[in-house]
This record gives C-alpha cells, structure tokens and sequence, in this order.
C-alpha cells in the first residue's frame, strides 16, 4: 500500500477551520517560525532554509536569493543556469551552495526528550607486546554471592524433619539457593563464552588490530562457533548490544562480522572493507571531475577487487555519499 503524500494545507483554510482571518492566521505562522531552533514549524525544505537566512540578518543576499528564486536548480546543480539567472559568476554561486550546506534541514531533531546513551564497553583488548589480551569491563559490577547465613540454616538440625514447618524452610531455601547457583553459573558461562568469542575474533581479524580497517576479513557467526565449539544462535546473542574497546577505537561485536567479496587472487576481503576504499576514493578524488560509481568499480578492479557498479552504488548510499554529478564543484 502506497503512503499518502503529504499536503500542505494553504492558510485560507486553516482560517476557515479555526473561522479567524487569513491576515491572524498568518501573524500566528510567524510566531512559530520565530521558535528555537530555528526553521521549526516551516512548512517545506525551502521555506526552513529562509528562515535561518533571515535569522542570520541575510535576507536579499546571494545565498537567500539562491534559496528563494532558484531553489529547483539548485537542487539540481543547474550553477551555470543559475549564474545566468542572478547575473553572477558560478564560483559565486558554488560559494553560495557551499553556505547552504552550512544550514539545517531538520532543526527539530535538534530537540529531543531521550537522555543521551553512553555506551560502555562490554570487554577490554589492550596489547601487551606482540599479543592482544581480552578482559572483562566489569570493575563497577558488583558480583553475585550466595549469604552464608542461609548456609546455616540448613546445617541447623532443626530445620531436618520434613513436613515440620521447620522443614518446609529448609526445603524452600534449598530450592532458592538451587536456583541462585544456577543463575551465577549462567553469568559465569556467559562472561567465558563473551571472552572466548573475543578471542576468536582476535585470531581472525589479527591485521586490523595490527593494521586498520583496510584489513578487515569476511568473518561469520558460523565460523565462530564452530571455532569455540558452540551454537551459531548462542554466539549471537553473546554479541548482541555488546561492545568492545581496543586500541582501534569503541567497535559493537557485530562489527567485525560482515560478508565477504572475492579478489583475482581467490581471496576474500570485508564488506566494510570494501566501503573503507570507496569512501577514501572519494575523499581523494577530483572535486571538479568526481569519480562516477563505473569509474570507481573500475579502479577495485584495478586493486584486484571483483566489484559489480550496482554493489558500488549500494555501498556509496549506505555511508550516505551522493551521486557523482552532485558531488561536482564547479570552483
């Protein structure tokens, strides 16, 4: 089912709604506007834009005019056109979209009721000479112990009998610290399993630490837990909402595992690997003739890496990188 497009609703008829005049109407639209942040309550793209202009006191200035009466083209890089239309260079009118890009969008996103989420790592990997040690973050977590007074209980004889009340005691605190005992040996269990993957991850994923995410390897769930001889779903849950820090930087479990793209050589290399080259790609190209996504299949090929040019346009839109002809500058 298609989503309904959204309609902006004109102002004569919110003033036939609300049954106030059009002129109230829009003095009402003007104190909205006036509410931090600034651009909130705009009823387009467009319209947000201009009012961060004039809030910046550069309404009638070439960005303002930009916005205002060459909105389409600029959307649509038309610079020559727009130089022509503005009776401007088009390094002026480049400069002029470099200081749109400045503005925000989306200003309301700058409000927001959720307290901000630190994440603190699950595990620790420093390097100790030529090897990486994995150990637990859990300095502030308290311990679980079972209290030697409930011990005593149940050595006192006189909770021995069953079925006296001083038995049906006994009987209940041995069963709770049965099941206290299970749930430390599952805590237990689970703080081995976290570092046993860790440590798997370290074997197999040994030039990035070393290296850098340039060296990032295809790795599986799968092939972890067959390595620790354990169930895929098991090593999945271990890594799951988990973090670790290492002398690269604070990495989700997760993120050392990803699919694999074949080279000429017959080896395999990372996904985000792959996304790693084409994102420095473009850092590095020429701004005034960027490099096209069959330009950059072009040159992983060149680098040995088999790479379809729809698999490159994939990747460029998943680290939020535009296509060729809006990245160009024209100065």
């Amino acid at each position: 089912m298609a989503r309904p497009e959204l309609r902006l609703t004109p102002l004569e008829e919110i003033g036939q709604a609300t049954g106030r005049p059009v002129e109230e109407v829009e003095r009402v639209l003007l104190v909205i506007h006036a509410l931090e942040p600034v651009g909130v309550g705009a009823r387009d793209l467009r319209e947000c834009l201009l009012i961060q202009l004039e809030a910046k006191g550069q309404k009638d200035s070439l960005v303002w005019r930009l916005i205002h009466d060459q909105f389409d083209n600029l959307v649509n890089r038309r610079f020559p056109e727009i130089a022509r239309s503005l009776k401007c260079t088009v390094e002026e009118v480049q400069a002029a979209a470099d200081d749109v890009a400045t503005l925000n969008p989306k200003p309301g996103l700058e409000v927001s009721a959720e307290d901000p989420k630190y994440v603190v790592p699950d595990l620790i990997v420093e390097r100790v000479d030529d090897d990486y040690i994995v150990l637990l973050n859990d300095r502030n977590v308290p311990r679980l112990r079972i209290s030697s007074a409930y011990e005593s209980v149940l050595k006192d004889r006189k909770n021995s009998d069953k079925g006296t009340p001083g038995g049906d005691t006994r009987a209940y605190i041995q069963n709770k610290l049965n099941s206290a005992r299970w749930l430390i040996q599952t805590i237990e269990q689970r703080r081995r399993t976290m570092i046993k993957v860790m440590n798997c991850i370290i074997r197999e994923q040994r030039e990035f630490f070393d290296k850098g995410i340039a060296f990032l390897r295809p790795l599986t769930l799968q092939q972890v837990a067959r390595q620790i001889d354990m169930h895929e779903s098991t090593v999945s849950r271990v890594c799951s909402g988990k973090y670790v820090q290492t002398p690269r930087g604070v990495f989700e479990l997760k993120f050392f595992f990803s699919s694999g793209l074949e080279t000429e050589d017959g080896e395999d290399i990372s996904a985000r690997t792959a996304k790693e080259i084409i994102k420095t790609l473009i850092d590095e190209e020429d701004k005034l003739n960027p490099l096209s996504d069959d330009a950059i299949a072009k040159k992983l090929h060149e680098k040995g890496l088999k790479i379809a040019r729809r698999t490159v346009a994939k990747y460029r839109e998943q680290l939020s990188i535009l296509p060729a002809r809006f990245r160009r500058r024209v100065a």
